[in-house]
């Protein structure tokens, strides 16, 4: 059962404070909010129980009745240090500076700059040990992969990719595919193949790899 109380002022008899809760917690200090405690520190309070014997919901639309009644002090429509309309405690909820300042304080402690512990970080290692790619998800990034635009930079400009095609001089074959295609076939790695297109690798200024292959853009 429930029962719904006035906190007053000492100092003017100044109802300042609308609550709900069992028979015990009309005259208890804990969970008080920083505006009360300040004017119970000042002015000391008188307690006044005004109805007992109540299920919830009639104590909880009574203190909501109440509290709109005496209005509150937060929102300049009265005397009441309540931050909230009652009925379930949170309606219109008004959240303190003080209050602000401890939340983000505890988020920077629990999550900003957070640091794994070793044992933590074996767990994941673990977890990622034993992780199967299935052949469906090797093909899904395979694909993904294929036609992939690789950005080249150089004596040719920008926007020269992977695909392009490429024309080998000196075998005459032609790579629709591009260096990609060209890898694939003359098992050469495509990033040396790029790399003689760009002219990063040079023989007596011609653009050649180690094989003796000299490659270039067919539009070139």
């Amino acid at each position: 059962m429930k029962c719904v109380y006035l906190h007053r002022r000492k100092d003017n008899n100044e109802i300042f404070y609308v609550g709900i809760g069992n028979k015990t917690r009309p005259c208890s200090k804990n969970r008080r909010g920083s505006y009360w405690n300040n004017i119970v520190n000042k002015y000391g309070y008188i307690v006044e129980v005004t109805h007992t014997n109540l299920i919830f919901e009639e104590a909880a639309s009574i203190e909501k009745y109440l509290i709109a009644f005496y209005g509150r002090k937060d929102l300049n429509k009265g005397t009441l240090v309540n931050y909230t309309d009652g009925g379930e405690g949170c309606t219109n909820r008004t959240v303190s500076l003080e209050t602000r300042k401890k939340i983000s304080k505890n988020n920077a402690k629990f999550h900003l700059g957070k640091t794994l512990s070793k044992e933590t970080i074996a767990k994941i290692q673990l977890k990622r040990k034993d992780y199967i790619v299935t052949n469906e998800s090797k093909k899904k990034m395979s694909d993904a992969k294929t036609g992939n635009k690789c950005h080249l930079f150089g004596k040719f400009g920008k926007n020269h990719y992977s695909t392009k095609p490429i024309i080998c001089i000196t075998t005459g074959e032609e790579f629709l595919g591009g260096a990609s295609e060209a890898s694939r076939k003359l098992k050469l790695n495509v990033a040396h193949i790029t790399s003689v297109i760009k002219g990063r690798l040079n023989t007596v200024g011609k653009r050649k790899y180690p094989g003796g292959l000299i490659f270039k853009y067919k539009d070139i």
